[in-house]
């Protein structure tokens, strides 16, 4: 015959995995709680589970590619999403600034959403002559900037964070030129950027 109370440590087996899993319902989950007590059988189960689970976390992590190359194939997946979004969404319509205005304090200005998601812009100055913008352009983690035609020459310096462009990749303190007509499949940022821009504003979006 078996022991009662052999039967009810079966049931609790599950029911202490079911709490780990947040699947007990609200009742059962606050009746679980108050029939722990340290040093009882439940709270010994229910820390084998929880020893048992945080070994297979660690073997699962262990096994993962590194954080860098994941998120980044994240964004890469991406890129397609990005790229329908820019057909449906044009690019900023770039607001009325005063050409005369020669000083910006780090306090003044206003941050416009872009059109790209993730990716706002500060305008700085407005080069009437040359048609060109000096602006800075702050992209969150994962921020895509779709495929585009380079309209004019472009500068861009990276005050801080991580600029990609297909397989080059910039960092704080890095600097570039891009030449007018230039195509870039895609740019995005992995951890996050702040840039200096030297511009047109005028990028033709590119879909394929």
């Amino acid at each position: 015959m078996q022991n009662p109370d052999s039967e009810d440590r079966t049931d609790k087996k599950p029911q202490a995995l079911e709490y780990l899993l947040g699947n007990l319902p609200p009742n059962e989950e606050e009746a679980f709680e108050q029939d722990l007590t340290e040093g009882s059988e439940d709270a010994m189960e229910l820390r084998e589970y929880m020893d048992t689970m945080t070994s297979l976390a660690e073997d699962v992590a262990r096994s993962m590619p590194a954080p860098r190359r994941s998120l980044k194939n994240q964004i890469l997946a991406a890129v397609k999403e990005s790229q329908a979004h820019a057909a449906e969404h044009p690019m900023m319509e770039i607001p009325y600034m005063d050409p005369a205005k020669l000083l910006t304090r780090a306090n003044e200005g206003e941050w416009l959403e872009s059109g790209a998601p993730g990716i706002t812009l500060k305008l700085l100055f407005h080069d009437v002559k040359n048609a060109r913008y000096t602006v800075l352009a702050k992209l969150i983690p994962g921020a895509i900037y779709p495929t585009h035609r380079h309209v004019g020459e472009e500068q861009c310096f990276v005050i801080q964070g991580d600029l990609q462009f297909g397989e080059l990749s910039l960092n704080t303190g890095d600097y570039i030129v891009t030449p007018d007509a230039t195509v870039h499949d895609h740019s995005y940022s992995v951890g996050g950027a702040l840039l200096l821009l030297t511009t047109a504003l005028s990028d033709e979006m590119v879909t394929h």
